[in-house]
């Protein structure tokens, strides 16, 4: 039996990844529509930054889902391959977030060395 406490953290962790993952949809094509006008370079990174957000949201999501699933007995929780790929891409994915922010900043340093 899963206690209430979890159902209810693994409801908002879903509630929350699909917040962030529209929200960045919606920058990121602000953000494509003033790149196609004004070719900077800065809002390009911008725009990776927003993407793999977005990427991480809805990978999240799928894994989010399943878990819920899981606490309503609605999924039958077992070890697959194709579930060790999804926690393999989940946690690839962090490490693309953490280098577009570290692109970012690099080129920032660049910027203003130069």
């Amino acid at each position: 039996m899963v206690s209430t406490a979890a159902i209810a953290l693994n409801l908002s962790s879903l509630i929350t990844t699909i917040i962030i993952g529209s929200i960045s949809l919606f920058l990121f094509t602000v953000l494509l529509r003033s790149i196609v006008h004004n070719t900077d370079i800065v809002l390009i990174l911008v725009a990776n930054n927003y993407l793999a957000l977005f990427t991480f949201a809805l990978v999240a999501a799928i894994i989010n889902i399943d878990i819920v699933r899981g606490d309503y007995n609605l999924f039958v929780g077992e070890e697959t391959v194709g579930c060790r790929v999804r926690g393999y891409i989940l946690y690839s994915l962090i490490g693309v977030i953490f280098n577009t922010f570290a692109l970012q900043v690099r080129f920032q340093r660049f910027v203003h060395f130069v």
